[in-house]
């Protein structure tokens, strides 16, 4: 915490002996099973990396909406909006044997997208 602490044999350990300089953490954040809004923008805000659901391709925004789901356009024009660095799209729709055309959809609006896969791996840091 930044305080001196004092051994059982007497030693002060000081805080500069012991600690770096400060910095920043990595704000990843996850948003599925939702509708775009404004609580997910805010949840956003400003992260390394945001995991957003992209169900459908923009053509099927009216079937997204009413099932409660995102298009990947709409996950990408918030990751553009909320500043985020990253963006990972996951729960994609079944009917999509090929997720290209999502990406480039997304791509479109938010050049720093990526599609989920099993066992995708995905450095915080650059």
């Amino acid at each position: 915490r930044g305080e001196r602490v004092t051994l059982p044999d007497g030693t002060a350990v000081e805080p500069q002996q012991v600690l770096g300089a400060p910095r920043r953490g990595c704000k990843v954040v996850y948003c599925t099973d939702t509708r775009p809004c404004p609580n997910a923008m805010e949840l956003a805000r400003d992260a390394d990396l945001l995991i957003y659901e992209g169900t459908f391709d923009h053509c099927l925004a009216a079937r997204a909406w009413g099932k409660g789901h995102s298009t990947v356009v709409q996950a990408a024009e918030i990751a553009r909006a909320a500043g985020v660095k990253r963006l990972l799209l996951t729960h994609i729709s079944p009917r999509y044997e090929d997720a290209a055309m999502l990406q480039q959809q997304a791509a479109a609006v938010f050049p720093h997208v990526l599609i989920a896969e099993d066992l995708l791996e995905v450095p915080l840091r650059d």
